[in-house]
């Protein structure tokens, strides 16, 4: 029987694994020689393969329920609409005014930019039902959904709907974003997994 493809979104927990007896096994030895990390996500792996078929695991968002909030948070907001640039521009000035590398939404075809100051909630919405971009100095590969919506305070974004990243052959869906205030030159990623990985803030500046 073929795996189920999941396409509903997930809060996967995922349990502490003790590492085996050193030389029990070549294959066992080289995935937990590996970063934590990478062991968390060869874990995930294995929960929801139980046949030798390949099972890819997408992590889908709700654009309904991102749209509802959306319309929530209307009353009151500053939104610019219509124009690509004009969006992106705003959404630009947003992340420089918390305190996030300004090409963190490398987006070009937004149709809509709004931020409702008084709740810190912000939202953009693009032409596109989900555009990809890899972020070459890193080489990590981030999906951006046609809404994005997300709360924004000094230093972070948090409650992130709408993002997901590329690890290894899953889709992770991506609920904060933040600079630490103890290393302010790195960025950090955290999944609705738990998992958080960190990186050089150069390389969400624009153009990356």
């Amino acid at each position: 029987m073929p795996p189920h493809f999941l396409s509903t979104e997930l809060n996967i927990v995922v349990a502490s694994y003790q590492c085996p007896q050193a030389g029990a096994s070549p294959l066992l030895d080289s995935i937990f020689n590996t970063s934590s990390r990478h062991i968390h996500i060869f874990s995930l792996l294995l929960v929801f393969s139980n046949t030798h078929h390949l099972l890819s695991v997408v992590l889908a968002d709700h654009p309904a329920m991102a749209s509802q909030t959306i319309e929530t948070h209307r009353a009151g907001a500053d939104v610019v609409h219509g124009d690509a640039a004009a969006c992106k521009k705003a959404a630009v000035e947003l992340l420089g005014e918390i305190g996030l590398p300004k090409g963190l939404f490398p987006l070009d075809d937004m149709q809509e930019f709004g931020y409702n100051r008084e709740a810190g909630f912000m939202w953009l919405v693009q032409g596109r039902k989900k555009t990809e971009h890899t972020f070459k100095k890193i080489k990590q590969t981030v999906s951006y959904g046609g809404e994005v919506t997300a709360f924004a305070e000094k230093g972070k974004l948090r409650k992130i709907a709408g993002v997901k990243t590329k690890e290894l052959m899953l889709w992770l869906t991506v609920v904060e974003v933040y600079v630490d205030d103890a290393a302010p030159c790195k960025v950090t990623f955290k999944t609705g997994t738990g998992l958080s990985d960190s990186f050089d803030a150069t390389a969400f500046e624009l153009g990356m």
